[in-house]
């Protein structure tokens, strides 16, 4: 367990897993990956539906999501191609110091 300063982003990412999973046409799995290393927390999501069309821009959920990673001093990409893939990376902080998230 590695502790992060805000619970909120990876709530947020977690319900936006949900929402992509019901809203993505043709997907049946999703694929959902979790890394830790000394600096920070690292989610990965994809599925295996079909690729978008075109670029992905964050809107709706995606832009809340971005502005709530970005506060807490995160970051988050958004591949479109080959296939979609949303990664989020928080960062952790030293330990007792600020809220503890098991993961």
């Amino acid at each position: 367990m590695f502790p992060i300063r805000d619970r909120r982003p990876a709530n947020a990412f977690y319900q936006e897993l949900k929402t992509l999973s019901e809203n993505v046409q043709e997907a049946t799995i999703l694929f959902v990956a979790v890394a830790q290393d000394l600096e920070g927390i690292t989610l990965r999501m994809t599925n295996d539906g079909e690729p978008p069309k075109e670029k992905v821009t964050p809107w709706g959920g995606l832009a809340d999501l971005h502005r709530m990673i970005t506060e807490a001093g995160g970051r988050m990409e958004i591949q479109s191609q080959p296939a979609f893939v949303l990664t989020v990376t928080l960062s952790v902080c030293e330990r007792g110091t600020e809220q503890e998230v098991p993961v």
